[in-house]
């Protein structure tokens, strides 16, 4: 993590028809009449629907329709099922614990999701044996968001016990910055879907090297068979002088990863809010000159291979650095209401507006389809100006809450990795050992729910 440097400068989704919702409580009917205790337990009154996107459960559905059993408003929307077999339909007990995807007609293909919407469990089931897949659980509180494990101390707990944690706590996504043997042997096999980083000062060795970079790969991801990595991130904030070994080390470690055939694992980098130049207003979102020089480069091999950007995003220093021209509500997303109005779009939080920002730059470089992570953000306890439990309870807070809304511009979830597990007493002293949501005793820093 590094702090800012720069400045700040200053629809309904989807459509819904009668038809369609007519068609759905047939559905919810001929669901109550195939197996009544299947769902009377768990239906009440009120039933809402969503889209949700769906790669793996059979080829070519993009969608589905879900039945929210938790009562949780949510918008009504639809999406057409490209599936080949029959519609789907996703009842959502997720208040059980208890996910499951299934067409109406024959045989059955059941799917049992986490909280989050991650596949559990697929397979082929008749209508009589229904009543056999509910008893099948996943976890009860799942995380809105991911958690950055960070090292930097000398009396934080084994990695094994720091596992355990994690699944305490419902995080099912993690951030390593390096391939720590330790943390890596002890996710395994933990379901825990892992982001592991590649050091900066090896970056340039992966960079000279084609097989350097295989061997790398071989050493820290295939030798893990049992860790679900999700990213490799090269580089972390990697600093401009050093920017030109950046894409050249990407290409030779996306190679590796791919004569692997761990084709599901990408490959891509974590960058400083510091390459931001503009933030408000979001439209005019732009990088830095000095991250332009190679920033171009990155958007490019992103777009190509198909990967996200991870930038670690800090309204926390934003904040800070305009002490006195910024309303500190605007920061921890507790603004009663629009602070910038951006066009059509209204700006409540700064973590909003700086997501868009990012975005618009991106797209300026030519990445259209570049999705961004959000791969650290926070707020410090302690050490520095506006730094107290308060202030990083709450931020981090209501992050977890807001997550799901995603940004006026792009209203769907964003992906984002809480920093950091743990106060690090070998970091600088002030604010930067000040991050954790626990400290090394494993007690919480402050009283935090990281499900909603």
């Amino acid at each position: 993590m590094a702090t800012l440097s720069q400045g700040v400068a200053a629809a309904p989704l989807f459509s819904f028809d009668m038809a369609l919702l007519l068609g759905v409580f047939a559905s919810i009917l001929a669901i109550v009449s195939l197996k009544d205790q299947l769902v009377s337990s768990r239906l009440s009154t009120c039933i809402c629907m969503r889209e949700i996107k769906f790669t793996q459960c059979c080829p070519g559905l993009s969608s589905a329709l879900m039945i929210d059993v938790a009562c949780k408003p949510i918008e009504w929307s639809h999406g057409a099922s490209s599936c080949s077999r029959q519609q789907l339909l996703l009842l959502n007990c997720c208040r059980d614990g208890r996910r499951i995807l299934f067409p109406f007609e024959g045989e059955m293909d059941v799917v049992l999701f986490t909280c989050e919407g991650e596949m559990g469990l697929r397979t082929g089931l008749t209508n009589s044996s229904v009543a056999d897949v509910v008893t099948e659980t996943v976890p009860r509180r799942v995380a809105s968001v991911g958690v950055c494990y960070g090292t930097s101390g000398d009396n934080l707990p084994p990695a094994s016990t720091v596992v355990d944690m994690l699944h305490e706590n419902g995080f099912t996504t993690v951030r390593l910055y390096w391939p720590d043997p330790a943390a890596l042997g002890a996710l395994s096999g933990s379901g825990i879907r892992v982001v592991v980083g590649v050091p900066n000062d090896v970056v340039p060795n992966l960079a000279a090297s084609e097989s350097a970079a295989a061997e790398w790969v071989r050493q820290n991801i295939e030798a893990h068979p049992d860790v679900s990595f999700r990213f490799v991130v090269v580089g972390n904030e990697v600093p401009a002088d050093q920017a030109q070994f950046l894409v050249p080390a990407m290409e030779n470690v996306h190679a590796a990863i791919a004569a692997a055939g761990l084709h599901h694992v990408k490959v891509t980098t974590a960058i400083s809010q510091g390459t931001i130049a503009v933030h408000i207003p979001p439209s005019a979102g732009e990088f830095t000159d000095e991250a332009k020089s190679f920033m171009g480069y990155v958007v490019a091999f992103l777009e190509r291979t198909r990967a996200p950007l991870l930038a670690n995003l800090y309204p926390y220093f934003v904040y800070t650095l305009n002490l006195g021209s910024m309303d500190m509500s605007f920061a921890l997303f507790t603004s009663p209401g629009t602070v910038v109005q951006d066009g059509e779009y209204g700006y409540q939080n700064l973590f909003d507006a700086t997501v868009d920002a990012l975005y618009t730059a991106v797209e300026k470089l030519g990445g259209p389809n570049v999705h961004v992570v959000v791969s650290e953000t926070g707020w410090p306890s302690a050490g520095g100006a506006a730094a107290s439990v308060e202030n990083a309870r709450t931020y981090n807070q209501n992050l977890v809450e807001h997550v799901w809304k995603g940004t006026p511009r792009r209203p769907w979830k964003v992906d984002a990795y809480v920093f950091a597990m743990f106060n690090e007493d070998l970091k600088e002293a002030g604010v930067e050992q000040n991050w954790g949501l626990f400290y090394p005793s494993m007690d919480r820093v402050y009283p935090i729910n990281f499900s909603t």
